[in-house]
């Protein structure tokens, strides 16, 4: 065991090697990096057009709360940077352990990415991905009438 463990949250606090090595940039850096290198859109625009996107979130015990609150902490920093881009892109939540639930529905950036924290951890409970993703579905064939751009 080394001089950091108790000290630093999980998974940090268990190996002196991964916390001397580790440079991990800021969060609203990797969202950024993330939009511009992975998705390969241009700065600030995650979507060129408005969109409905539902963020499913996996909540079961097997991933563990650090980094269920670290996921949060990057879809906010994803949302904050679509916000900026002034298109009318909406958001909506669901999570899934045993069961799925919807967190919130389509709202606006900038609302999105302070409700996104709000979103409870739920500690136990299997992985039913299926769930998340037919919650995911419903809400997205639910609003396929309402949106003019949804296709």
């Amino acid at each position: 065991m080394d001089a950091l463990s108790g000290i630093l949250p999980e998974p940090l606090g268990g190996s002196l090697f991964f916390v001397v090595f580790r440079k991990a940039p800021a969060e609203d850096v990797t969202a950024k990096l993330i939009v511009i290198n992975f998705l390969h859109i241009g700065p600030l625009r995650l979507f060129p057009d408005s969109r409905d996107v539902v963020v499913v979130m996996d909540a079961s015990g097997s991933i563990g709360e650090w980094h269920f609150e670290r996921g949060k902490e990057a879809l906010k920093n994803l949302m904050g940077l679509e916000a900026e881009s002034k298109n009318d892109t909406k958001y909506a939540a669901v999570t899934f352990s045993n069961d799925a639930s919807v967190n919130f529905q389509f709202l606006p950036c900038a609302e999105s990415a302070n409700k996104i924290l709000e979103i409870p951890y739920e500690k136990d409970g299997f992985t039913n991905t299926q769930a998340g993703l037919a919650e995911a579905k419903k809400l997205l064939d639910e609003s396929s009438g309402k949106c003019p751009y949804r296709k």
